[in-house]
């Protein structure tokens, strides 16, 4: 796979079913139709999704609250992780807040999912905090990480 041949692509209503279907391949804790349909509620609201030969292999989602990027959602297809596809998703990600005057960017994520935590870490995320039992299904920590682009 060439990076250059995957497409950007803000999210509307119509692709929430395909985002379930990687929702419930990559998360024990997977988002409803409904929570979706929330978030695209929201001017202030932003989802991304990566596309390649038509297919679905990723998305990101993200608040701008009061000019910072909360990352709420990242999400890549297994069979298309560890090729660049998560880097190129998250640079478009940092271009896209620039370019709304948006310098910072936090999320959460599993004190467990260390692939993820490294994959932060090698974007120049640092781990500023935890967040107890933030997650359910199981009950886990969350590592806050943060970033200054």
């Amino acid at each position: 796979m060439k990076l250059s041949e995957i497409l950007i692509k803000k999210m509307t209503n119509n692709d929430i079913n395909d985002i379930l279907l990687l929702e419930e391949e990559c998360f024990t804790d997977p988002w409803t139709k409904k929570m979706f349909e929330g978030e695209m509620e929201h001017e202030n609201v932003y989802y991304f999704l990566a596309k390649y030969n038509d297919c679905l292999i990723g998305y990101v989602g993200f608040w701008d609250i009061t000019s910072e990027c909360h990352i709420t959602n990242m999400c890549i297809a297994p069979s298309m992780q560890n090729n660049g596809a998560g880097t190129f998703l998250m640079k478009y990600l940092v271009k896209f807040c620039r370019n709304k005057s948006i310098n910072t960017a936090t999320l959460e994520v599993r004190r467990s999912n260390t692939v993820a935590i490294n994959f932060y870490l090698k974007l120049g995320f640092k781990n500023e905090g935890i967040r107890k039992n933030y997650y359910t299904r199981p009950t886990e920590d969350a590592i806050i990480m943060w970033i200054n682009f």
